[in-house]
């Protein structure tokens, strides 16, 4: 493959995986807004990130080893058009019901856009490249949340909430004409048997007995639950604690976004100088539960400010943009026979953790998230460094053992 088509082929999976946090960060803005419109509780917006989240997880649970079955191409046409169905439900959303239905599939549909790039880039690309190609979608795709709630914020201020949903979905419209002609397929589909339930699951049990990729899908997932537990609060604790205008929250939150892509840019320029990635990823593990276990000491003594808070948060947000890369490489490279339904179960584990750190800060009053964010933040990433620390164990016992 040549570097013109390998940089088609990046850039098509990088807008792919870009889908989630447009879908959910452009309506960050908006969600007091929304509450009003559908009757909801304050603080209930916050409901719909787990809703999505759900989603997310569940849907590439099917429509991954649909894509080892079929190709990653039609999986992926399917995925766009769900998301872009959900947005247009949002949109058109009289009742919290219907609402809550639209963002359930544009879950569904971001789940599969999400994950099927996983294993395109398993299919395409080996050993350091493939860590390399994963660290420029993480950098590519971290412009998303910068954008977002700023695009977010504006649309809200002049159209209002429901036309967030509409810029979705037409979005989805234009992502499907990109991917039609400018993404090639990797995967040749079979005819050689049907589709059904016992080769899935077949599938799912070998991921799941194969203790590397569990090891750092869990770090990975725990992970991606600490920042989750930062997206669903952050309006309540910016806009409600502290407050800050809707307009200024979506420019806080996308200096906190950029820190992905400054994690993402330093982890390329680390594995390009030959450091051990498992150095790198113990590191920006480290440097996750330091930052919040920080943010958790500042609230609890009642000293945390908007420049304290914003600090933590970007360093956080700058460990996640090393992590996510190097651990997805890790867990997906002993599986490349079954890529579609380990990327699909990795990405499914992954969100319902988010949507569970999400629901956990949900639940709490407006008046202590700034508390609950930062100790769901602590505890999931207190896990997500036992869980490297588990899969490193194991590989060394491996390797003396053999």
């Amino acid at each position: 493959m040549g570097p013109s088509r390998n940089a088609v082929l990046i850039l098509a999976l990088s807008l792919l995986s870009a889908i989630t946090p447009l879908g959910i960060d452009m309506a960050l803005p908006g969600f007091a807004s929304l509450e009003s419109d559908l009757g909801l509780a304050p603080g209930a917006g916050a409901n719909t990130v787990s809703i999505f989240l759900l989603g997310f997880a569940l849907g590439p649970l099917w429509f991954g080893p649909l894509s080892d079955h079929v190709g990653r191409k039609p999986v992926l046409y399917a995925g766009i058009l769900l998301f872009s169905t959900g947005g247009l439900l949002c949109y058109l959303a009289d009742s919290a019901w219907l609402f809550f239905a639209g963002r359930l599939l544009q879950g569904v549909g971001a789940g599969v856009c999400s994950s099927i790039p996983l294993a395109i880039v398993r299919d395409s690309f080996e050993g350091l490249q493939g860590r390399r190609v994963l660290t420029l979608i993480t950098l590519v795709m971290g412009v998303a949340p910068i954008v977002a709630p700023v695009i977010g914020a504006a649309v809200v201020a002049t159209l209002g909430w429901r036309h967030v949903f509409s810029i979705l979905w037409m979005t989805g419209a234009v992502l499907l004409l990109f991917v039609i002609l400018g993404l090639r397929e990797t995967r040749v589909a079979t005819t050689a048997r049907n589709l059904s339930l016992r080769p899935m699951l077949a599938a799912y049990r070998t991921a799941l007995g194969n203790r590397v990729f569990v090891g750092y899908g869990l770090a990975n997932g725990f992970s991606v639950g600490c920042m989750f537990a930062f997206i669903a609060s952050s309006p309540a604790v910016f806009m409600g604690r502290f407050g800050v205008p809707a307009a200024t929250f979506g420019l806080i939150f996308a200096v906190i976004a950029a820190g992905i892509i400054v994690g993402a840019t330093l982890n390329d320029r680390l594995l390009s100088r030959a450091l051990p990635p498992a150095g790198v990823l113990a590191a920006a593990l480290f440097g996750s539960l330091a930052s919040a276990l920080l943010l958790l000491v500042s609230a609890l003594a009642g000293i945390a400010t908007v420049t304290s808070t914003l600090a933590l948060l970007v360093l956080n947000n700058l460990c996640s943009g090393m992590i996510r890369p190097n651990a997805t490489h890790e867990a997906m490279q002993p599986l490349p026979h079954i890529a579609g339904s380990a990327s699909a179960l990795f990405r499914a584990v992954q969100m319902l953790l988010g949507a569970i750190a999400a629901a956990a800060v949900s639940t709490v009053a407006p008046a202590h998230a700034l508390l609950a964010m930062a100790g769901v933040m602590s505890g999931t990433a207190l896990v997500s460094l036992l869980m490297f620390w588990w899969v490193s164990v194991t590989r060394s016992s491996q390797d003396m053992s053999g």
